[in-house]
């Protein structure tokens, strides 16, 4: 028991020198990601991985939308047509 006190004594002293010394500046620590927390500082994935068939979807419900805004909030029986018809497109695998 003594012996294992001995040696983590003279262990850990020697653990901190391997540290960097306080005020070191910090490459990864910038004013927009100072107050995030330290996993997620090194990664930030953003949208990550999304399928062809993900952003036609996406960006067929965008425009669809847009579109709703453009007819003064719902669309003409036309548009709704129009985008259902692309709609059965983006399904059948034709983006």
């Amino acid at each position: 028991m003594r012996r294992m006190l001995i040696v983590i004594t003279v262990l850990l002293p020697s653990s901190a020198t391997f540290a960097d010394p306080v005020g070191a500046p910090c490459p990864d620590l910038t004013p927009a990601n100072q107050w995030r927390a330290a996993f997620s500082a090194h990664l930030d994935p953003g949208l990550g991985y999304q399928s062809a068939k993900t952003r036609a979807m996406t960006r067929l419900a965008r425009e669809g939308l847009l579109q709703r805004k453009a007819d003064g909030g719902k669309l003409t029986e036309a548009h709704r047509a129009e985008l259902q018809a692309r709609l059965n497109a983006v399904e059948r695998g034709q983006y």
